[in-house]
């Protein structure tokens, strides 16, 4: 019944509402339609994901974008996996889960944790600042949401902000070009507060094609860690992207 029960050295076991929804692409919204679901975060991201939050043991967890709730889901079993008996909580962003008909609201409901979930409903451009006015912090935030390059910079900008130092910054599809250029800013003018490292420990044995592809630059997803708190200098260097 689990998609990622026996996955090589990955050997996980996910609620059943999981692996139907990466079995059949397919899920049940608010009105108890069914609703195609398109877009997913991938399976090698959830893995990587789980692996980090297993590994790490975070406490507050954060995701912009939260459609079908696949990463949300995954987020939310891990944190309960490593922390049974004590507190933790997982939060997420996202103005658009009506044109989803609030699958991800649901499927969050269905496996029982949404008394540890939190939900934003909103823009992150309008949600982020929020968030870092009120002092909140967070140790993995993962950026899915909107990939225009004006939108992940913003998105980038205050997660840094609520970043716990040591914390990790997550960035899904991370060769779109978009994406990739907010990366280039970060390692060539943020190099001082955050760390990119690799995912290799965190991620499924690779198959050649996939090995080949890294190897050339593309990435699906991407990690940094955080070193110290902002803001820099006003007389910073600035180095072009």
């Amino acid at each position: 019944m689990y998609i990622f029960k026996n996955m090589g050295n990955n050997k996980i076991s996910y609620q059943a509402e999981l692996s139907e929804l990466y079995r059949t692409g397919k899920t049940i919204g608010r009105s108890g339609a069914v609703v195609n679901a398109t877009g997913l975060s991938s399976i090698n991201n959830l893995l990587t994901i789980r692996n980090i939050i297993l590994d790490k043991k975070p406490r507050k967890t954060l995701e912009v974008g939260l459609a079908y709730g696949g990463s949300a889901v995954t987020m939310l079993r891990s944190l309960s996996d490593v922390h049974p008996d004590t507190e933790f909580a997982h939060s997420a962003i996202d103005p658009g889960q009506e044109s989803f008909d609030f699958a991800g609201l649901e499927i969050v409901g269905r496996i029982g944790l949404e008394q540890k979930f939190h939900f934003y409903g909103g823009s992150s451009d309008l949600i982020l600042p929020k968030l870092t006015e009120e002092g909140k912090r967070y140790d993995i935030i993962y950026i899915d949401g909107y990939h225009i390059f004006e939108n992940v910079f913003i998105d980038m900008f205050y997660s840094i902000k609520i970043l716990e130092i040591g914390g990790i910054l997550l960035f899904d599809d991370c060769a779109d070009k978009h994406v990739k250029k907010v990366i280039r800013f970060i390692n060539r003018n943020l190099s001082g507060f955050m760390q990119e490292f690799s995912l290799d420990k965190y991620q499924p044995a690779k198959s050649l094609i996939k090995k080949m592809a890294n190897k050339m630059g593309y990435r699906q997803i991407c990690a940094f860690k955080k070193t110290a708190d902002l803001p820099r200098v006003w007389d910073a260097p600035f180095s072009n992207f």
